[in-house]
């Protein structure tokens, strides 16, 4: 694209945030392995399309919960850097729910690009309850959702353009082999 590209980033922190009664806010590292097994991608009005593409990625991130119960999850690979951070908040089971959602937007071209990533994780249920801010090697596990969307008028191959979505869903699980 020739134009400058707006962009709007907007971080979300979304449901009502819980803290159980007579806890302290939460402030721990955790490491885990980010584990990825496939690509879609889904054109216009077609089926979902998969691409087997493997990836793991181990993390070491660090969890802060502020005294507005909102989260900051440091250490996290985004945008190709790996040590963002994201906002969040409690779901409504005690877990975590982190949404990063960028737009950028070509009024010339009427392309607009919209990247989306939610990550929903809990501190492992099998962890011992005493290790949750000692050790660095009791992990975060849940999911990671990651969708880029592109109007049609970013499609240039296409005639007539068409809309397109990548996505990539990843597991954040136990690493065996941590060391603290």
């Amino acid at each position: 694209m020739t134009t400058a590209l707006r962009t709007r980033l907007t971080l979300v922190g979304l449901v009502v945030g819980i803290t159980a009664c007579g806890e302290g806010p939460l402030r721990a590292t955790f490491t885990s392995r980010i584990v990825q097994h496939e690509i879609c991608r889904v054109v216009g009005d077609r089926p979902e399309v998969c691409t087997r593409e493997e990836s793991a990625t181990d993390v070491r991130v660090r969890l802060e919960e502020q005294d507005d119960d909102n989260l900051w999850l440091y250490g996290i690979p985004r945008g190709g850097v790996s040590d963002r951070a994201i906002l969040g908040s409690r779901d409504l089971e005690g877990g975590f729910l982190f949404v990063d959602e960028r737009v950028q937007e070509s009024d010339s071209s009427e392309c607009t690009v919209a990247d989306r990533l939610e990550i929903t994780l809990d501190v492992d249920r099998d962890a011992d309850p005493e290790a949750v801010g000692v050790d660095p090697c009791v992990p975060l596990v849940g999911r990671e959702t990651e969708v880029t969307e592109s109007s049609a008028g970013c499609d240039a191959v296409n005639e007539p353009p068409l809309t397109q979505a990548l996505i990539a869903r990843r597991r954040w699980e136990a690493m065996p082999e941590c060391v603290p």
